[in-house]
């Protein structure tokens, strides 16, 4: 639903800032492996000096420069572990070193290490790496721990310590003669993200790393004519010790960090240093800083005030209903973890006592089950003697919901008056009757530790903010709890209970089908960062990866949102109805059957059990493609050879139709284009009769096999009533977008789109529905693309996806990225547009001409 979405939005607006506004980081790889200047150090000198060179970064610097062959001059702190890192270069690399112990803090180290730098025969690269964190984001004001002292600390090692070391070194590495002429010495400054984005609640960090930055770009331009290069790297998380993470793909190993931005010197003056860093940081420079300010204070705020741990100082009890399975199931491990016994409310009984059992078992605690039907209303009174023996409750959590099964429309045969009162009654009645049973006990029973909060935690969904068409019922119900949330937060404030709303988007549940993502946390993923917010702000989706959906889903025009939800979840609710093709009659007819798009639809037609009657020119390939859905979906077929160009064969066709029993839908997918893009005047291929085949097939043969096949599909009766017949034309996003050097095929496209838009009219009183599917590129023969990718899916994929979309609108691209893709041409300039286009016509032209030069040759 909202998470398939959200993902395609994303993805859609991701590929849109790769292809046209990140192309510099496209060029990263290249530019590493064309550029770079690594192993020019050896050559600019004989020594590397490197500070906070016993861990983390700077001591895989030292060993990525020693396996260069450079000497390496370590400075930081310990002693013995400098001495080790030293003695472990020497014995692996063959190479000199030097230690130099100095407590960056101080400022009493500088006149020795003036006279060690003096001792370096010659020095290739300076490596400002030592660095100051903060313990965990604080607020500059009320910290225990960021008190003057500290915040000294902080500035000395990561801004003074910086620049005083670089101005002991600089003197000597412009002075001192290069042993090959033409490479350069570096300066490299390790900064930090932060110092970009200036992240709140690490204030002082924040700003000493724009320190780091503004520092190297200056000194860059006052070098710019010695033999010396600053060169500043800004990673993200690395997993270090500093930082406390583990590797994965956006947080690399200190290793897998150093060797890329190594690969990186010389290619420009300022760079994150790793790629899923480089993207990360231009996708942040996108959004809007208003909007990141808030992110950025939030993601600090969870880890800063989050009062996960006061629960147990609260009361001895949690209650949670729905907690069998899913997110409830997964809050009561999390919250038994953290010492708090369980009340557990929902069915079915057996599985209550599972999950107590081995909450009991696993983390000591004392549990309580209560089955209860939430559809029904008979349980109150016991639940309140239930609730009266508690000793006290530290927090409820309202988790038990219900959804709807796939997104439908509120008038339909599934949405009876029944369902939507069971739906009602567990995800609004229930909430608000429980808390009403749990709320005065909460308030009145005195706290175990003052200062201290109880919480109301209700789960609602991100359908509650958005008003999700096709699932009404349910996502009113989520209004409600908001709405209850956000009211009943102001009637408690004066009191010990504070309550708090989360409003996910999917997670990977049983009621949700989905499998775990980034996107679509685990149930447990999910529990955890939800509890890691308690306390922190009053409403949030617990998320950060559904918070930052949210947050741009609120960017969106709410025009343009409702009519994209409102197609998201159609073609939702079509995807369950796919099979109403079959019940509009037996067979198919698809043009241009034996390749591509066309094939495909044979393929997944027949899947869904229909008989396909297949028409295209080349018999062997028709028999070939029969016989295989023959075989592989036991449906009957028959095959029509005809060559479209032609004009001599409808008279065959009309009596092959009419001998079909009945038509449930027709495709019309053949097509002819150009063989490279070309101008219409001075083409050597656009000849007269090349002209008149392409019109031929893609206007004539249209119409004249639609008004062949349409009087049938409109006479024969329905075998089920309530359902309708398509015809269904494959036009092209170049017919609703005029397309330069494919005048002829562009205007075929065009009649396609008109003639579909004014037939649907026409047919809006019988049977049959009319609708076209207008595709950018399909990775197809007629495509010349061999490789299916997001933007150009394979015919397969596109002709599920457009199935999918059957009924759900006139006129469409059938696929979402296309969808996508032509809303934003749409909102270009003409005149960018139709430059844009000529460009990309040009390029495809020049290469087609180059490789059909190669092959003659």
């Amino acid at each position: 639903m909202i998470s398939c979405l959200l993902s395609v939005i994303g993805a859609i607006f991701y590929t849109y800032v790769v292809c046209f506004l990140l192309w510099p980081v496209l060029a990263y790889y290249v530019l590493r492996f064309c550029l770079s200047r690594r192993g020019d150090l050896k050559r600019a000198g004989e020594w590397a000096v490197v500070t906070g060179a016993t861990d983390g970064i700077g001591k895989a610097f030292c060993e990525l420069l020693a396996k260069e062959g450079l000497n390496v001059f370590l400075i930081s702190r310990s002693e013995d572990k400098l001495r080790a890192v030293a003695e472990s270069l020497e014995n692996k690399y063959k190479i000199k070193t030097k230690v130099f112990v100095a407590d960056c803090t101080k400022d009493d180290f500088y006149e020795r290490l003036q006279s060690e730098l003096c001792s370096l025969s010659s020095i290739s690269c300076l490596f400002n790496n030592v660095g100051l964190a903060y313990k965990h984001p604080d607020d500059l004001c009320t910290s225990d721990f960021l008190t003057p002292g500290f915040c000294q600390d902080i500035i000395t090692v990561n801004a003074t310590t910086l620049t005083k070391i670089t101005r002991l070194v600089l003197p000597k590495m412009i002075n001192d003669p290069l042993p090959t002429p033409g490479v350069y010495r570096y300066i490299i400054n390790i900064g930090s993200f932060s110092g970009t984005f200036s992240v709140p609640y690490f204030t002082v960090y924040s700003a000493s790393k724009a320190y780091v930055q503004s520092f190297t770009k200056a000194l860059a331009g006052e070098l710019k004519d010695t033999c010396v290069r600053t060169q500043l790297f800004t990673p993200s998380y690395v997993a270090t010790n500093m930082s406390g993470l583990k590797p994965t793909s956006s947080v690399p190993s200190a290793m897998t960090y150093a060797n890329s931005a190594l690969s990186m010197i010389g290619v420009e003056a300022e760079g994150c240093g790793y790629f899923n860093h480089e993207m990360f940081s231009r996708f942040m420079q996108l959004i809007p800083s208003c909007y990141l300010s808030v992110a950025l204070s939030k993601r600090m705020a969870r880890s800063r005030e989050s009062k996960k741990g006061d629960l147990k100082k609260a009361g001895e009890w949690a209650v949670v209903t729905g907690a069998s399975d899913g997110i409830g199931k997964a809050f009561c491990e999390l919250l038994a973890k953290e010492g708090l016994n369980i009340l557990l409310i929902s069915l079915p009984e057996d599985r209550l006592n599972s999950v107590a059992e081995s909450l009991e078992s696993n983390f000591k605690v004392k549990t309580k089950v209560f089955p209860a039907d939430c559809a029904k209303d008979d349980f109150y009174d016991r639940l309140q003697s239930e609730l009266a023996s508690l000793s006290s409750i530290s927090c409820l959590i309202n988790n038990v919901g219900v959804a709807y099964d796939h997104p439908d429309d509120f008038c339909s045969e599934t949405v009876t008056l029944g369902f939507c009162q069971d739906l009602i009654t567990i995800n609004v009645t229930t909430l608000t009757k429980i808390t009403r049973l749990v709320l005065p006990k909460m308030i009145n029973d005195p706290l175990p530790t003052p200062g201290v909060n109880r919480y109301i935690i209700n789960i609602g969904s991100l359908s509650g903010l958005l008003s999700i068409p096709y699932f009404a019922v349910y996502s009113a119900s989520k209004a409600y709890v908001q709405s209850f949330t956000r009211a009943l937060a102001g009637e408690l404030k004066d009191t010990c209970v504070r309550t708090q709303l989360f409003t996910p988007s999917y997670v990977a549940t049983k009621m949700s089908h989905m499998e775990p993502s980034s996107s679509v946390p685990s149930a447990m993923t999910y529990a955890k960062s939800a509890l890691s917010m308690l306390g922190v702000e009053a409403e949030g989706c617990g998320y950060f990866n559904h918070e930052m959906s949210s947050r741009y889903m609120q960017l969106i025009p709410s025009y343009y949102l409702s009519s994209s939800l409102a197609d998201r979840m159609l073609r939702a609710r079509d995807r369950c109805r796919r099979g109403d093709l079959k019940k509009a009659g037996d067979w198919a007819v698809v043009t241009g059957a034996t390749d591509g798009i066309g094939k495909a639809f044979c393929q997944l037609l027949a899947k869904d059990g229909l008989n396909i009657f297949l028409i295209s020119r080349n018999r062997t390939k028709l028999q070939t493609v029969a016989e295989s859905l023959e075989k592989q979906y036991n449906v009957r077929t028959k095959i029509f050879v005809a060559d479209c160009t032609k004009d001599d064969f409808y008279d065959e066709l009309q009596r092959e139709l009419t001998g079909l029993s009945s038509i449930s839908c027709l495709i019309n997918n053949v097509g002819m284009y150009y063989k490279y893009p070309d101008d219409f005047c001075n083409s050597d291929f656009l000849t007269l009769d090349f002209c008149q085949d392409m019109i031929t097939v893609n206007v004539t043969t249209l119409t004249k096999i639609t008004r062949l096949a349409l009087p049938k599909m409109v006479s024969d009766p329905l075998p089920t009533h309530s359902v309708h017949r398509y015809v269904i034309n494959i036009g092209s996003l170049a017919g609703l977008l005029v397309n330069q050097y494919a005048a002829v095929y562009s205007a075929t496209k065009a009649y396609v789109c008109s003639f579909t838009q004014a037939l649907a009219v026409e047919l809006r009183d019988t049977c049959v529905r009319a609708q076209i599917f207008t595709p950018s590129y399909v990775a197809s023969n007629m495509s010349h693309l061999k490789t299916a990718s997001l933007i150009a899916p394979s015919a397969l994929t596109f002709a599920d996806s457009a199935l999918s979309m059957v009924g759900v609108k006139t006129v469409s691209c059938g696929y979402f990225y296309h969808d996508f893709k032509y809303q934003l041409l749409r909102l270009m300039p003409t005149c960018l547009f139709t430059s844009i286009v000529t460009k990309i016509m040009f390029r495809v032209r020049e290469k087609w001409l180059r490789e059909t030069k190669e092959k003659v040759n």
